[in-house]
């Protein structure tokens, strides 16, 4: 559905067509299967993608957190990561033709309990727990 990138960037239809993809699309397809697991439609689950790929970049603080995440569960000592998206009709900010969204990423205290912080905007709040999502991942 062209939502991650192929290392080759093309885009091929049909199935039965392989695509080879670099080894962080494993951590971000799995983000995004968790939001989509969690209700999100795909334009949101695409507008977060492309959010996430250009914090990445952009982010210093952002990308740490990110590769914070990876650390295994038994291993935190800092609080696991959390990925927070938002959706608005009306506040947030426009990724997408279609879709508004917020997403923030942040870390919850120690052990693996949820992070306090309070969003007054948004028509849903999703939280997923990327260092639990990462931990299944096997790259």
């Amino acid at each position: 559905m062209g939502v991650l990138d192929t290392l080759e960037h093309q885009q091929h239809t049909g199935t039965g067509r392989a695509r080879r993809y670099d080894g962080e699309a494993l951590y971000l397809a799995a983000a995004l299967l968790g939001l989509g697991d969690l209700g999100l439609p795909i334009g949101v689950i695409k507008a977060a993608a492309k959010y996430i790929a250009e914090r990445r970049i952009k982010d210093r603080d952002f990308e740490q957190l990110w590769q914070d995440a990876k650390v295994p569960p038994k291993d935190i000592k800092r609080g696991p990561v959390y990925l927070c998206v938002t959706t608005d009709s009306s506040t947030a900010e426009k990724t997408s033709p279609d879709e508004k969204i917020s997403v923030a990423i942040t870390r919850g205290p120690g052990g693996l309990l949820t992070p306090s912080f309070y969003w007054e905007i948004g028509d849903a709040l999703i939280m997923l727990s990327l260092t639990q999502v990462f931990a299944r991942v096997k790259a």
